[in-house]
C-alpha cells in the first residue's frame, strides 16, 4: 500500500487528519496518488507556496466522479510540512490570508475546500481538504497566471502530478458538467491482479503422461500372453455355475485371439484417443483454478441504491472462455477412453441380465451422476478475445459486490498486461459508467495427475 491507511471512507475531522499525517510518514516516497499530494517544506506566506496549493486544489476538483470515488469518498488531500520519513511542520499564518491568496487563482466560485493546521509530533502540518467532485460540477479553470499556466487553462490531477488537461481529459470533464444527479456512479475493479496463462510446456506434459501410460500398458504382465488354459481373473468362473442362473442368464466369456502385435496396435490407437482427452483435461484444470479465473467486483461508492445493474466486460488479447461446467463434470474419470484388455484376458459377452439392467437401446450403463448445473451468472462470447455479460445485480449504498468468477484460457506469454474495459448501466439511473482495469499474465503452477489412479478404470 503506497499510503498505509484505509481509503474507503473520507477523513474529515482533525483526529482523522492526524492519522493521515502519520500514514504519510510511513508511506512509499513515490506513493503520491490522484487523491493525495504532500510537500515537506513550504513558507505559506510566499507566492510559491500559495501557487502550489492553488494548483493542486484545481487538480483535485477537476477529476471525474468515477475516478475520484475510488479513494476517500472522492475527497482530495494536500499536506504541507510532512513527507515519508520526515515531519517538519509549517510556520502558521492567518487562514484568511491564505484563503484570499488561493482565491486569486481558483476564483470565488471555484472548488470547495477547507484547510486546517493539524498538530503532530510537536509541529503543525497544514492539511487542505478538497471536496469530492459531483455530477453537474462545472469545469474549474485557472483565473490568474500560475507559473507557465495561463488563465483559462484546465488543470487536472493524475497519479502523482497535476498538469494541464489533455483533450480526452477535458472531454470527460465536459461530460461531468452535463451529467445530472441521477447518473449511475459505480466502478469495477479486479480482486486478483494476476491470471495464469496456459503452461508453455503443456505438450511436454502430455508427452510424459502418454509415455507413462504406454509403459504401463506394454509391461510384460499386460502385453505378454499368459500360460494357456490359465483361469480368467473373474470370480464368476472360479467355481461351478450357480444353480440360480442358467447359461443364458449367467455371464459368458470369449477367448482372446489377439496376437501381441495386435495388442500393441490397440494400445497405440487407445493412446491416440487419449491425448486430446488429456489436453482437454489440462484446460479444464487450468480454467477451474482460482488463479486461472477473472475475479471482478462492482463498487457503489454513493449513498444511493442502484437496481438491476448490467455490466459488460471486454478482455483484450488472445483469450478464450473456459468451461462453465462444474469441476466434477469436466474432470470425471469416465471421460477417458477404456484401456485395452490385457493380452489373454477373456472378453465378457452380454447376457440377459445385462439386457434387463440396461436402458433399452442404449448399450451403456446408467449415468453415474446428474449432469445438470446452474447458470454461472454470466454469458460469454468468443471472437479472438472475450466479451462477458454479467447477470444484473442490485448495488446497495457504499457496498462492494463480488461478481461470479469467470474461467479464462489465456494464450499470452507471462508478463503480458491484459486490458479489460467495462461498461455498466442501471434501470434506476441514467447514463453509462465505464472504465478500464488490468490484470497481469503469470506462469501457472504445474498441472499434475492428468491420469487418475487405476481405481475405477478399465484395466
Amino acid at each position: 500500500m503506497a499510503v498505509p491507511i484505509d481509503t474507503s471512507e473520507p477523513l474529515l475531522f482533525n483526529a482523522d487528519l492526524a492519522k493521515l499525517v502519520g500514514a504519510v510518514m510511513k508511506a512509499d516516497p513515490h506513493g503520491e496518488h490522484d487523491w493525495i499530494e504532500w510537500k515537506r517544506r513550504l513558507d505559506l506566506s510566499t507566492k510559491n507556496a500559495q501557487e502550489h496549493i492553488a494548483k493542486h486544489v484545481l487538480g483535485f476538483a477537476n477529476r471525474t466522479v468515477q475516478a475520484a470515488a475510488l479513494h476517500m469518498g472522492g475527497y482530495g488531500y494536500i499536506l504541507i510540512g510532512v513527507e515519508p520519513g520526515s515531519v517538519t511542520g509549517v510556520e502558521t499564518i492567518d487562514p484568511a490570508t491564505l484563503t484570499n491568496a488561493i482565491l486569486r487563482y481558483v476564483g470565488p466560485d471555484g472548488p470547495r475546500y477547507n484547510s486546517e493546521y493539524v498538530p503532530f509530533d510537536g509541529h503543525h502540518v497544514l492539511v487542505v481538504v478538497v471536496r469530492s467532485p459531483k455530477h453537474g460540477d462545472p469545469i474549474h479553470t485557472l483565473r490568474h497566471q500560475l507559473a507557465q499556466h495561463r488563465p483559462g487553462r484546465v488543470l487536472v490531477r493524475r497519479i502523482g502530478e497535476t498538469e494541464e488537461a489533455s483533450p480526452s481529459e477535458h472531454a470527460a470533464l465536459v461530460e461531468r458538467a452535463k451529467a445530472n444527479a441521477n447518473t449511475i456512479t459505480v466502478t469495477a475493479r479486479v480482486l486478483h491482479e494476476t491470471i495464469d496463462c496456459l503452461p508453455a510446456d503443456l505438450p511436454q506434459q502430455l508427452d510424459a503422461a502418454i509415455d507413462a501410460e504406454r509403459a504401463l500398458l506394454m509391461h510384460p504382465n499386460r502385453s505378454t500372453r499368459p500360460v494357456p488354459n490359465q483361469a480368467p481373473p473373474s470370480s464368476w468362473l472360479a467355481g461351478p455355475p450357480r444353480a440360480s442362473f442358467g447359461p443364458a442368464l449367467g455371464p459368458r466369456y470369449e477367448e482372446d485371439g489377439r496376437t501381441e502385435g495386435e495388442y500393441a496396435d490397440e494400445v497405440e490407437t487407445y493412446l491416440e484417443r487419449l491425448r486430446p482427452v488429456l489436453q482437454q483435461r489440462a484446460g479444464n484444470r487450468q480454467w477451474r483454478r482460482p488463479s486461472g479465473m477473472l475475479h471482478l467486483a462492482l463498487d457503489n461508492l454513493t449513498p444511493r441504491n442502484f437496481a438491476q445493474v448490467w455490466l459488460r466486460v471486454h478482455v483484450s488479447g488472445r483469450v478464450r472462455q473456459g468451461s462453465e461446467e462444474p469441476l466434477d463434470l469436466v474432470d470425471y474419470p469416465g471421460d477417458l477412453p477404456p484401456r485395452p484388455r490385457r493380452l489373454g484376458e477373456r472378453r465378457r459377452l452380454p447376457s440377459l441380465v445385462d439386457a434387463v439392467l440396461q436402458p433399452r437401446g442404449s448399450g451403456l450403463p446408467l449415468a453415474p451422476f446428474d449432469h445438470s448445473f446452474q447458470s454461472p451468472g454470466y454469458s460469454t462470447r468468443d471472437g479472438g478475445s472475450v466479451d462477458i455479460d454479467f447477470e444484473p445485480v442490485h448495488l446497495h449504498p457504499h457496498t462492494p459486490t463480488d461478481l461470479p468468477s469467470v474461467p479464462l484460457l489465456v494464450d499470452e506469454p507471462a508478463g503480458t498486461t491484459l486490458r479489460i474495459t467495462w461498461k455498466a448501466t442501471s434501470e434506476s439511473a441514467d447514463g453509462l459508467a465505464s472504465g478500464e482495469v488490468n490484470v497481469v499474465v503469470v506462469e501457472p503452477q504445474p498441472i499434475d495427475d492428468l491420469l487418475p489412479s487405476d481405481e475405477g478404470r478399465s484395466r
